[in-house]
């Protein structure tokens, strides 16, 4: 029997830029830059970011869903119609965002009907996220998009 992800489940996740987060320093070497850009994959693909966790900082939780297949579908059509990362991965962000923590803006996040996307988050999330740092909206809606309906959540 098939049986399909379910798309209400949440977990969480992370931006890579968060302040409570160790961050590459200016000026890194290469061998600098790849073992960062290595822990940061390994806590993508765990769901365990305490290596790179500030002692007694806590970070911005985002609980997201995997992908509906409708919002998925047409998110692809729009890649195929070569529409901006910029764009797709802000609409990526709303069909998956449901909470917040520790971020200013904590608690369920409000749903409306995008005509293509079904259920989604509204717009003002994505435009207070993106007046405290644009990347965040971009880097977890991009890996919202990679992720697709399977959602894959880090392996805990």
């Amino acid at each position: 029997m098939i049986k399909g992800p379910s798309n209400q489940k949440t977990y969480a996740e992370y931006y890579s830029g968060d302040p409570a987060f160790r961050q590459l320093v200016e000026n890194a070497n290469a061998a600098e830059t790849k073992q960062y850009v290595a822990d940061i994959e390994r806590a993508r693909d765990t769901g365990d970011w305490s290596h790179l966790l500030i002692e007694g900082q806590i970070p911005t939780t985002f609980h997201v869903r995997p992908m509906p297949g409708e919002a998925w579908r047409e998110l692809v059509s729009r890649i195929e119609a070569r529409e901006t990362a910029v764009k797709l991965s802000a609409l990526a962000f709303r069909a998956c965002i449901q909470k917040i923590d520790n971020g200013g803006m904590d608690g369920p996040i409000k749903p409306e009907l995008h005509p293509q996307l079904g259920q989604i988050a509204t717009v003002a999330i994505t435009n207070q996220l993106d007046a405290i740092d644009p990347g965040i909206v971009s880097e977890i809606g991009l890996l919202m998009i990679t992720r697709g309906t399977q959602g894959l959540p880090p392996k805990s």
